[in-house]
């Protein structure tokens, strides 16, 4: 372990008090060195929301980002989902995940991408001006996003994931091209 990194080499925390916990799911790392941890609070079995976290190299968390270097995400459904995160040359944080109105484990109703200056505040250049695009591969099934590649050289994000009508049905797996 580097022992340089929290006290022990291990750093936990509570992102947001929530009353179910947190849950990691993917990590990345800016230019600077700080390391941007994405995943889910869950505050009920029908409520999660998206974690945003920024720590620096040392994993003390970044104060100049959001509220305490934790920013939690939910724009109108009940649940959001965050599966994967990746950082630009230029700073900008993109988040992958599923979003809907339906509790259920792996229930999104459709997929998006989340952009993020490098404070925490939404990439306003993104989507329809608020940082956000969401997607529904197959219109009345379930959607998300699963995984993501910044393609910087051609100015696109690669978005993988999956859609299908329920757990019973075949899974179709997609990749979907963003222009960024």
């Amino acid at each position: 372990l580097d022992l340089d990194f929290g006290d022990t080499g291990v750093v936990t925390y509570d992102a947001i008090s929530y009353a179910k916990g947190t849950d990691g799911q993917s990590l990345a790392v800016d230019n600077e060195g700080n390391i941007i941890a994405v995943g889910e609070g869950i505050t009920s079995s029908t409520s999660r929301d998206v974690i945003v976290m920024k720590l620096a190299s040392n994993g003390a968390l970044e104060q100049d980002f959001s509220t305490s270097a934790k920013l939690k995400e939910r724009f109108s459904d009940v649940v959001y989902k965050a599966y994967d995160v990746a950082v630009g040359n230029d700073g900008i944080i993109y988040i992958a995940g599923g979003a809907g109105t339906d509790p259920r484990e792996n229930q999104q109703d459709r997929g998006y991408v989340l952009a993020l200056n490098t404070d925490g505040a939404p990439a306003h250049h993104f989507g329809t001006g608020n940082g956000l695009v969401q997607y529904n591969i197959i219109p009345n099934n379930t959607d998300s996003f699963k995984g993501l590649l910044l393609d910087e050289t051609n100015n696109h994000i690669l978005v993988l994931g999956n859609a299908h009508k329920d757990e019973v049905i075949k899974k179709t797996a997609f990749v979907l091209k963003l222009q960024n």
